[in-house]
């Protein structure tokens, strides 16, 4: 099973402000949108993207959907926030599942990170990417310099060279740097943006990808 994969930078306050805030008051949805984007498509999409996440959320909370859908959702939110960056068959998450020592600890799931209401929620991926149509949990800002490193460090048996070629690594290192310079978390997504199909589930002008050749573009659309 192959996975079209997206690293999306986050801060704290936006998961806050632009995710769980609009979750307990959905009434907000509009103005947090307006407050994202001045683009009237956009916002649109923002919003039935809002709608979406809510109903996800109950199906979580009743046990109908798994934590991994909610947290796809919020992934696809951060697309509107920040440049993201686009690999195939590649993510920590599969990292994780090769050296849990090295590369587990470097990602938490969004439940723990959540208001309370979720806490009784059972994260049967834990954070992790096991499936297509999936969030993976965050890594947080502070974790993100150890990460950098853990990378770039070419120690006996590491799996990053069998998870990542060497143009899916320079994405991942992209959206890491981004990612550290702006105080932002990362959160791992599985068919978000899926190119072959030409289909994406957020803000397809925020896409970095090395087949466009903007791997370095740190332009946000959301400023533009």
């Amino acid at each position: 099973m192959s996975h079209d994969i997206t690293f999306h930078p986050i801060a704290a306050d936006e998961l806050q402000r632009f995710v769980f805030e609009v979750l307990l008051d959905p009434g907000i949805a509009e103005s947090r949108a307006a407050e994202v984007t001045e683009d009237p498509e956009k916002r649109r999409a923002l919003i039935e993207l809002y709608e979406q996440l809510h109903g996800v959320e109950q199906d979580v909370i009743l046990g109908k959907e798994p934590f991994a859908t909610l947290s796809l959702g919020i992934a696809g939110v951060a697309g509107f926030l920040h440049p993201y960056w686009y690999v195939r068959g590649a993510a920590v998450s599969f990292l994780a599942e090769l050296d849990e020592e090295g590369f587990g600890p470097f990602l938490v799931s969004l439940r723990t990170l959540t208001p309370r209401r979720y806490r009784g929620v059972d994260d049967k991926a834990p954070g992790r990417i096991r499936e297509n149509f999936a969030g993976g949990g965050l890594i947080e800002h502070r974790k993100l310099p150890g990460l950098q490193q853990r990378l770039i460090d070419d120690d006996e048996g590491s799996p990053v060279g069998e998870v990542f070629d060497a143009e899916s690594l320079e994405c991942l290192e992209a959206a890491v740097d981004y990612a550290i310079a702006h105080k932002c978390g990362l959160i791992e997504a599985s068919e978000l943006v899926m190119p072959s199909e030409d289909e994406a589930f957020t803000d397809i002008d925020n896409l970095r990808a090395w087949h466009l050749g903007n791997v370095d573009d740190e332009t946000n659309a959301r400023q533009a």
